[in-house]
């Protein structure tokens, strides 16, 4: 089964604003090789979508809070690059669900910040 070789890790970073803060925490997961990863409390805003983009080096699905709070998102590793078929995403930044396929596998993936 391929799906049984896929790396997922969830992770609350009580903030990515700060741009050190947020290139150790990319460096580390790349570290890790991790297919899939889940950050919640990101205080990501609309406008941090191209740079965070650029710093990840591959996609991201954002569900944004304020910068200040909330802000969900799901990051891929470079070289996996799955088929979302479906994405909802919480105007308040709080879940991310998405329905994605993988080399003709499918997954829902759900992530959730607490109140």
């Amino acid at each position: 089964m391929v799906y049984s070789n896929l790396k997922f890790a969830s992770y609350d970073c009580r903030g990515l604003r700060n741009v050190d803060k947020r290139r150790m925490v990319f460096a580390y997961l790349h570290r890790h090789k991790l297919d899939v990863i889940f950050i919640q409390e990101t205080h990501s805003v609309l406008s941090d979508e191209r740079r965070w983009r650029t710093e990840w080096g591959h996609d991201i699905i954002f569900s944004h809070g304020t910068n200040t709070s909330k802000g969900v998102v799901v990051l891929f590793r470079a070289g996996f690059s799955p088929i979302v078929s479906k994405k909802i995403t919480d105007v308040h930044g709080r879940f991310i669900i998405l329905d994605i396929t993988v080399n003709n596998d499918s997954f829902t993936l759900r992530i959730w910040a607490k109140h």
